[in-house]
């Protein structure tokens, strides 16, 4: 039986060419995600994406897409997170851009956010 559902989604970081970066600045973003990872591991708030798993520099990096598989540089750092089926705010905002946005969403937005984001502090 095929089970395929779109349930997670990644978030990938890429720190450039290799050899385009001093080794002081591939360990601070190394540090930076580490730390993000370490954060977003004990968050538990309706707010914020679940997170799901990480992982660091793998060679054996493989993402399974509709046309087979995507073999990710061994410089690639990847976070996996729930899947949102109405998308990324920041995707959200640039496609409604044009739009004015009712204030009760706009309020709405700022709540969920400042929730979230209060969530974020409290376990950091």
């Amino acid at each position: 039986m095929d089970y395929y559902k779109p349930m997670d989604h990644m978030k990938l970081l890429d720190w450039g060419e290799e050899g385009h970066r001093t080794e002081a600045e591939i360990q601070s973003l190394r540090a930076a995600f580490t730390q993000e990872v370490a954060v977003w591991h004990k968050l538990d708030h309706p707010n914020v994406t679940k997170f799901i798993g990480a992982t660091m520099g793998s060679a054996e990096l493989n993402i399974q897409t509709d046309n087979g598989q995507i073999s990710m540089p061994s410089n690639i750092c990847c976070v996996v997170v729930e899947y949102l089926p109405g998308g990324a705010l920041k995707n959200y905002l640039i496609k409604n851009r044009r739009k004015k946005l009712a204030f009760k969403v706009v309020v709405q937005m700022a709540l969920d956010l400042a929730r979230g984001y209060t969530s974020f502090l409290d376990s950091s």
